[in-house]
Order: C-alpha cells, then sequence, then structure tokens
C-alpha cells in the first residue's frame, strides 16, 4: 500500500470520531453566549449569507434578500421590546415567505444587564426558497424593531457556522465594558483559510456617538474594529471582518463589546462565520511524493 493510500485510509478512519468531538464541544456553548445551531465543516459543500433590515416605522415589517442559488433553508429572526407591545411581548408571532410557507415563531427572552426594557427575539426555520420574509401577524404589538435572515445555500469546497444570542450588552451608563467572547472550532485544514465573519446588530441607537466594538483573532492574526454607522435601516446595521485562519489552526476567537461610555444597548443577531474557499484542490496531475511535503505544497491532498 502506497503512502497515498495509507492517508486516504487515515483520514476516513478519524472523520467519524473528528465529527463527534466537534459536536461535543458545540454543545457546550449556550445561547446567551453563543449557540451554534449549524455548522459545516470543509467539504460539506454548504456555505451562509447573512442579512438584516431595520423595519420600526412606517415601513412593512419585511425583510427582502436577493436570489440565492443552491437555497438550502434559511433561518429567520425577529426583535421585538415592550415599547411596541401595550399587551406584553407575545409567546408567538407568524412569519410567512414568498417561497409559499407560514411558520409559528416562538420567542425567547433576551439577557438585559441594564434591564431597561423587556426584549423577545422570535425564530423559524424555512425550508423552502425565497426573497422575502413577513411579519404576518404580530399577535397584538404595533411594530417590529428588526429583522434577520441568514440562508444557507450549495457551494462547493466552502464550510460555514451559524451561532444564534439571546442576548444584549449594555449601554453607556455601566462604566465598564460590556462584553460578549465566544470560540468557535472550525475544523483544521492543511492550507490557510480566509472566513468572513458577519455579525448583525439589533436595537443600536442611530446616533454616530454610540459604538459597537468587535475583534476576530485565529493562530496569531486579529482583525478589529469600532463602528456607529447603521448600515441596515433604523437601528439596524451588519458588521463584517475578514480573518486568515493559518494552515492547522482549528479555532476562531470573537468579541463583540458595547464600550464603556461611548456604547449602547444592543441586540446581537445570528453571527456567521463562512468561507468560501476552505482548502486548496491539487492539480490533476499532482505527485504528493513524500505526504509531509506534498501536503504543505498542496493543501488538503486527499
Amino acid at each position: 500500500m502506497n503512502q497515498t493510500l495509507r492517508f486516504r485510509n487515515f483520514r476516513q478512519l478519524i472523520a467519524p470520531l473528528f465529527m463527534l468531538l466537534l459536536s461535543f464541544s458545540f454543545s457546550q456553548l449556550t445561547a446567551q453566549d453563543g449557540e451554534v445551531v449549524n455548522s459545516n465543516l470543509c467539504g460539506q459543500d454548504a456555505v451562509i449569507q447573512t442579512f438584516i433590515q431595520g423595519v420600526q416605522g412606517p415601513t412593512a415589517n419585511r425583510i427582502n434578500i436577493p436570489v440565492i442559488d443552491g437555497f438550502s433553508r434559511g433561518y429567520a429572526e425577529v426583535w421585538l421590546t415592550t415599547n411596541e407591545c401595550p399587551s406584553g411581548l407575545p409567546n408567538t408571532i407568524e412569519l410567512t415567505s414568498n417561497g409559499g410557507q407560514t411558520l409559528t415563531a416562538t420567542g425567547t427572552d433576551i439577557t438585559d444587564p441594564g434591564g431597561s426594557e423587556r426584549e423577545r427575539i422570535y425564530r423559524a426555520t424555512f425550508t423552502q426558497p425565497l426573497t422575502s420574509v413577513t411579519v404576518a401577524d404580530l399577535n397584538g404589538c404595533n411594530d417590529v424593531v428588526s429583522m434577520t435572515l441568514s440562508v444557507q445555500s450549495f457551494m462547493e469546497n466552502s464550510a460555514s457556522f451559524l451561532v444564534q444570542f439571546d442576548r444584549e450588552l449594555d449601554g453607556p451608563t455601566a462604566n465598564r465594558d460590556d462584553c460578549l467572547g465566544f470560540s468557535l472550532n472550525v475544523g483544521s485544514e492543511f492550507n490557510d483559510r480566509e472566513f468572513v465573519i458577519s455579525i448583525p446588530i439589533h436595537e443600536k441607537d442611530n446616533g454616530t456617538d454610540r459604538f459597537v466594538e468587535f475583534s476576530v483573532s485565529s493562530g496569531g492574526n486579529t482583525v478589529s474594529d469600532r463602528r456607529a454607522d447603521q448600515t441596515n435601516g433604523p437601528e439596524a446595521s451588519l458588521y463584517t471582518a475578514t480573518i486568515v485562519v493559518p494552515a492547522n489552526e482549528d479555532r476562531i476567537f470573537i468579541e463583540i463589546c458595547s464600550p464603556d461610555q461611548v456604547g449602547d444597548s444592543f441586540g446581537i443577531g445570528a453571527v456567521v462565520v463562512s468561507s468560501e474557499q476552505c482548502s486548496i484542490p491539487c492539480p490533476a496531475d499532482f505527485d504528493p511524493g513524500s505526504i509531509d511535503g506534498g501536503l504543505v505544497n498542496c493543501g488538503s491532498y486527499t
């Protein structure tokens, strides 16, 4: 048996154990600190794109997205506050898509350190292709603050992860930075990979003097930013960061903060971590020679 065949058999042998270990690590996270509800390792060929829209005011309670080829599922989130619900926050609301599905979205209470008002986030998962989701029944509430839609679709040689939160960060009177940080296992490859981290923000003040800070790191690489702009309508923004995950590194660390004095009380939507090229394919005529050297030179040769 040659070295290449032995390596293939070894990867096939350890793959189930590797997936079991990853699922165990994911299960230890909580929704307050970040719950991984969808994980697609390299080779599972699934990419996730996320969208957010501020809809408070005279606009329709609807989020629109472009046509996405290879649609698999769409994760919808709706953010509601007691200010818009005279009779109290409902347990459920009704969502409908232009793909012909109507779903009941169950509300989850948001952990709010400031405690200024109650909020709930409502979630439902659509399985039919769509380009819009509308709140069809608010069950006694007047208006929605913002909506997100995270869409998984087929893309060869991609990897993606969806992390949901039930948490709001504290505002500028906390006399401290209020931060949420988590570690995500994205799997290990034999080549560097570029991941895009998409962070949707609910219910942030529209003022340009109220900031969101975030940082992403992996294997000695760090990207950080401070943003105040509203990118997606009233009280809604989508911020992104791009990080290179070094070869053989399997962790991405993400921290999101409301900075002392200049921050705001805001909710964190479903964070998406996605790579559109998670491994480097070998040329058809590639001869690995030495297994170690071949993998370093060619990426994840199989």
